[in-house]
């Protein structure tokens, strides 16, 4: 009864980039949680159940790549420069971009 209240109370709604609800989650509807891979999300065959502390339910399913998998997961992280994506040297754009961002959130 006050797990309901209290989401009601603080969340209105989920924001637009949550993929889960915190207070739905149960073991008939389990979540999963995917890997990045090449910036898309990733499903790998085996997972890993994440159980609820409360009642022994298990809630969530971690994506647990393994094997030849990790194969792709090393030749992504190969494509990022060493420097890295958000160097100010490299990219000065960046960071103009995100003063003028937190310029409009201050006025």
């Amino acid at each position: 009864m006050i797990q309901s209240f209290s989401h009601k109370f603080l969340f209105s709604s989920l924001p637009k980039w949550a993929t889960v609800d915190p207070f739905t989650l149960n073991a008939k509807q389990p979540h999963t949680i995917k890997n990045i891979l090449d910036g898309k999300a990733y499903i790998s065959p085996k997972t890993m159940p994440v159980v609820d502390p409360l009642n022994g339910e298990k809630i969530i399913n971690v994506s647990m790549a393994e094997g030849k998998e990790l194969d792709s997961f090393a030749e992504s992280q190969k494509k990022i420069p060493v420097f890295g994506l958000h160097n100010p040297i490299r990219n000065v754009h960046r960071y103009n971009m995100y003063g003028d961002v937190f310029f409009r959130i201050a006025e």
